[in-house]
């Protein structure tokens, strides 16, 4: 199994991972996490701060009776992070193109998707209610929030292919190459390609967090089908 961030908070978290995951499952997550210090950081603080106690594995036939926000194979419940197994395998596979080149590094979606999930905790809190906000507003906060979700977890993935290429800033054609072998690519193709309001990217590959990148991303994710993460 894979070797934990050194915390020992975190460490009793992935303890207790090791009760509904098998041993590669364990070994994806917890790989995922130590690939990104800045992923392992923000894990550390959710942790210390008791905003995350759990994070667990379940079976698509378990997760169809389980309450949960919307139709996802990842999600939170509490201070539970919560995935599928069919979601695990899933995020193993990459997009293979036919012209490769020899430094190429895949995206790791898994980091993605704890990345996003870890973003939502961070922030959790309750809604407004509709009597104190108007709805096209909480519409609007809602989907600047999950654009910015996108976006924490596209930095991550970045950060663990800089630590795969050896610390070095990566290339414009590996930057280019991970966006087109991401799971949840469309959201960034969209916000690049449209006419107005496009999302602006690093040449590092990292994306800033500003309410232009965060506007551009949601407006891109008003036109397309709900991911299979929260």
């Amino acid at each position: 199994m894979a070797e934990s961030p050194k915390n020992s908070g975190f460490d009793k978290l992935l303890r207790g991972l090791t009760i509904t995951a098998g041993a590669d499952q364990y070994a994806q997550i917890a790989d995922a996490i130590k690939a990104s210090p800045s992923l392992t950081e923000q894990m550390n603080e959710l942790v210390n701060s008791g905003k995350l106690t759990e994070v667990i594995v379940v079976s698509q036939s378990t997760a169809a009776s389980m309450p949960k926000p919307g139709p996802f194979n990842g999600w939170i419940s509490g201070t539970k992070i919560i995935f599928t197994d069919s979601l695990l395998v899933e995020l193993l596979k990459n997009m293979p193109f036919d012209v490769r080149h020899d430094d190429d590094i895949y995206p790791n979606n898994t980091t993605f998707v704890l990345g996003h999930l870890a973003f939502h905790l961070m922030k959790k809190q309750y809604p407004p209610s509709i009597g104190t906000r108007d709805i096209h507003e909480m519409v609007s906060m809602q989907l600047e929030n999950e654009a910015l979700a996108f976006i924490q977890g596209w930095d991550d993935v970045v950060d663990t292919a800089t630590q795969a290429n050896i610390g070095h800033p990566l290339t414009a054609q590996q930057v280019g190459t991970l966006l087109l072998d991401l799971r949840y690519r469309f959201a960034f193709f969209k916000a690049i390609q449209q006419p107005a309001n496009k999302l602006q990217i690093l040449q590092s590959g990292f994306i800033e967090k500003t309410d232009a990148n965060s506007k551009a991303i949601a407006l891109a994710l008003q036109s397309s089908a709900i991911a299979d993460i929260e």
